[in-house]
């Protein structure tokens, strides 16, 4: 195709001048030149498979993806860029026969009206970019108008979930989640605002929580429950940043990446896998060398330095990134906090997350252009450990020559993307990754 070989092109150039990596603006340029475009490249797959929710997309994506190239040829948007012009420009890496796409929650009505996708997996649905999305329910409602027209999808869905185990419950979906003995918090965090009855609009009796919202539920009115699960995880060993192992159907397996939710996101790939005809030990077989996505947990090393790079985004994700640093005691904390188009420009988010229960860091550095919200939370956190560095550029460099050996840096997308880059000119590259 003509457009292909355009885009193409405009990617190679972008990234031979190394002013980007090119994963939307070629999308964006074809699409300006044909606006029909995704209609032709998607009819040319013999199936493909969407990935949404709040948190989970990128390495739910690229974990399906990398199993899946075992079988298929695969085209994949894993750099994460996932609006209409970031799934075109995966086009221009490889034209596979099989597609696998994240895709962002409130945009996936604008991929699916060109072809149906045969498979849509849902991670979850939390309170995320309240600017953007007001408040999930303006989600739910969109899926549900959206979803209806669907006659061939089948729907692989979080059961532990409430809302979106009501929302689904008369799709075609195959239910996925936890059947733990065990809860993993106490109570339900304070920044939930899914865990009443979608049906009868009273709170849900837990039975278990695992994370916010997720766990194991009951409606003491219309008994309204976890439906039945087509795959689930038994049990869950976590290993900090050094992996998990959970297990299915009387089995374990062991799993290289960190935190407990990414159980969640192994299960779901599974789960996706499986209606393809893999078995579990095969997908594990097949999922062999795969690396978490760019700052999903990544492990970096430089000298005698532990480093660890993760995504904030909302208050759930963020709380779970603290826990894990706070079991690991990871001795300086480094948050970097950025409002621009890519992050949400609302960081009224700060104020839901658990910053006075989940801390235990000898000294945390603060930057990103919004350096002194954060601060201003730390400070009602009653946490006073902290430096303020208007220049992120400064603050890596001075945690990178401090004399603390382990090191967590916590940053939105944008400021994520600023600091991989900077810590380029330290030598700490992808071939560095654990």
């Amino acid at each position: 195709m003509f457009e292909i070989e355009i885009g193409k092109l405009v990617r190679n150039t972008i990234r031979n001048l190394k002013l980007g990596d090119g994963s939307t603006f070629a999308g964006r340029i074809v699409y300006k030149l044909d606006k029909d475009i995704l209609r032709k490249i998607l009819n040319k797959l013999d199936f493909y498979i969407l990935i949404t929710g709040t948190n989970g997309k990128t390495t739910t994506n690229n974990l399906t993806s990398f199993v899946l190239s075992k079988k298929y040829n695969i085209t994949t948007n894993k750099e994460g860029a996932n609006l209409i012009y970031g799934i075109i420009t995966s086009f221009f890496e490889n034209f596979g026969n099989v597609g696998v796409f994240e895709v962002d929650e409130f945009h996936i009505n604008k991929v699916i009206k060109y072809r149906e996708p045969e498979i849509i997996g849902i991670t979850n649905l939390f309170r995320d970019q309240l600017d953007r999305y007001t408040e999930v329910n303006k989600i739910r409602t969109l899926w549900r108008e959206n979803f209806s027209n669907l006659k061939i999808t089948k729907f692989v869905v979080n059961s532990d979930d409430p809302s979106l185990s009501y929302l689904f419950k008369d799709f075609n979906t195959y239910f996925y989640g936890l059947e733990l003995s065990y809860s993993r918090i106490s109570e339900i965090e304070n920044l939930s605002d899914s865990h009443y009855c979608p049906n009868c609009k009273i709170p849900l009796k837990y039975n278990r929580i695992y994370y916010s919202h997720l766990g194991n539920y009951e409606c003491i009115t219309c008994g309204m429950k976890n439906p039945n699960n087509y795959l689930s995880i038994s049990d869950i060993r976590t290993f900090g940043f050094n992996g998990i192992e959970v297990k299915i159907k009387n089995k374990y397996y062991f799993f290289d990446v960190s935190g407990f939710y990414n159980a969640y996101n192994i299960l779901l790939s599974i789960t996706i896998c499986s209606l393809l005809g893999l078995s579990i030990d095969e997908f594990f077989e097949y999922s062999r060398g795969f690396k978490v996505p760019f700052s999903r947990g990544e492990k970096l090393k430089y000298g005698n330095k532990d480093i660890i790079l993760m995504l904030v985004k909302n208050p759930t994700g963020f709380n779970e990134t603290l826990r894990i640093a706070k079991e690991e005691n990871f001795e300086l904390l480094v948050i970097s906090i950025n409002d621009w188009s890519a992050d949400g420009h609302d960081v009224s988010w700060l104020w839901d997350v658990d910053f006075e229960e989940n801390i235990n860091a000898k000294e945390i550095f603060l930057t990103g252009n919004r350096v002194y919200d954060i601060a201003i939370r730390l400070k009602y956190a009653n946490y006073r450990n902290f430096r303020i560095f208007e220049n992120y550029r400064e603050c890596i460099d001075y945690s990178l020559n401090s004399n603390y050996k382990k090191i967590g840096i916590m940053a939105t997308y944008t400021s994520s993307l600023l600091i991989r880059k900077h810590l380029s000119k330290y030598h700490i590259t992808k071939s560095k990754l654990q």
